[in-house]
This record gives structure tokens, sequence and C-alpha cells, in this order.
């Protein structure tokens, strides 16, 4: 067997870090509602724009049944993680 050398792994680490960054702000989100005792809902749709080739998705993070987050994103779990952090920078981190 021969053993590979030089820096292949570095783009492999840096997207799973990004992927467990991002997850971060959701998980994060969670956690403040819970600890905090509020309620927290993420509501996901497709957008009507949204083509078979190219989908679209709308997230709402609504904070005690009140709009306090949206975002678009390619794929559900990254319109989720854009809400997530925008909710984080605006509501948490204020």
């Amino acid at each position: 067997y021969e053993i590979m050398s030089g820096d292949w792994s570095s783009d492999v680490c840096s997207s799973d870090l990004i992927e467990h960054t991002e997850r971060d702000f959701k998980s994060r989100v969670l956690e403040w509602s819970q600890k905090n005792k509020r309620n927290v809902t993420f509501i996901t749709n497709e957008t009507p724009e949204s083509l078979p080739h190219n989908p679209q998705f709308v997230t709402v993070i609504k904070l005690d049944d009140a709009d306090a987050a949206t975002a678009i994103g390619r794929n559900k779990k990254r319109a989720e993680q854009k809400a997530a952090k925008m909710f984080f920078d605006e509501i948490i981190e204020k």
C-alpha cells in the first residue's frame, strides 16, 4: 500500500468544518430557546419560483408565533442554517 502525502485532506476537512459551523447556528438557536423557555419554530417550504433543476427553499423562524428571521437557500438545510444565523445575529447576539 502506498501512503498519500501532501495536503489532500484540507479540502475535505474544511468543507466538514463549514458544515459543522453552519449546523451550530441551528443548534445554538434551539439551545437558546430551551434555556430561555421561548418557543422557536422553523418552517421551511419550497418557493413558488423554484424549478426542478434549480430548487429554492425559504425558511421562516418564528419566535413565540412572530416572524423573527427569514432566509432562502438552495436546499432545506441551507435555508434553515441561513435563517438560524440571521436569528442568532439579530436576536441572541444583540
